[in-house]
Order: structure tokens, then sequence, then C-alpha cells
């Protein structure tokens, strides 16, 4: 089926390799979409876990959006409102999916307060972040 889609949108027969791409690429798309369904449906869960991946795809449509969005408002007045409901629409479903990212990571929500010490505590967190998942 999704042969069919990749194959339909260009209109030619594809070879494996294009096809992988054309497939990885679906799948990028679908797990970036569930991601962020995620971000917001469990914007006031502070229990589970966040995996790394979603995290940083969460991470990346939020700048993208917050980019565009104050692009947009550069140019349209009232577009700032929304900009800003936006920017605080999203503080407590990105707490929340910290403290889980932090707990998928092994450590304890009290982490977050390594961003109190200057320079260093922003660095370490952004390192524990990045580090893989531990088994539960």
């Amino acid at each position: 089926m999704i042969v069919r889609k990749c194959e339909g949108v260009i209109g030619v027969r594809l070879s494996d390799a294009i096809l992988g791409k054309c497939v990885n690429f679906i799948f990028s798309v679908n797990s970036l979409i569930s991601a962020y369904q995620a971000f917001w449906t469990r914007a006031f869960d502070f229990s589970g876990r966040t995996r790394r991946i979603d995290f940083w795809l969460t991470v990346l449509v939020n700048l993208v959006v917050t980019i565009v969005l104050a692009i947009i408002a550069g140019f349209v007045d009232f577009l700032q409102i929304l900009s800003g409901l936006f920017s605080f629409a999203v503080i407590i479903p990105s707490f929340s999916m910290v403290v889980r990212r932090l707990r998928d990571a092994g450590k304890e929500w009290p982490w977050l307060f390594i961003l109190l010490v200057p320079f260093v505590g922003a660095i370490w967190l952004l390192v524990i972040y990045c580090a893989p998942s531990i088994p539960a």
C-alpha cells in the first residue's frame, strides 16, 4: 500500500533504494505526528516515560512552529497574540514531557533544578536529554 502511494505521487516505478527512502519518509512523518499528538494528549501526565525520539521530534515541531509564528507575527500585528498564546500554551505540556524524559533517562524530576547552575546546568541537562533510555 505504501509502495502504491509513493509510486502514485511521482508517477513512475521506483527502484528499491528510492522506495526505501520513500517508505522511511512516510514512517518518519507518521512518527512525527504521533509524537506531537502524544505531547498534547499527555499534557498533564507527569507519570510514565517519553522516548528520546519523541522528545526531540516534539522539540523540533515546537521550534519550527514558534519560528514560523514569530516571522508571520512580524508582518501581521494581530498574530503576535497568537504567537504569545502558543508560547504560553506549551509551558505545562513541555514541563510534563521533560519530567517524563528525565524519568526515561533514569533521573528523577528534581534534576530540573540543575538549570539553576549557570551554563553548566543547561549543558548537563542537554546531555541527560540525549542519554539513551534506561530499561524499566
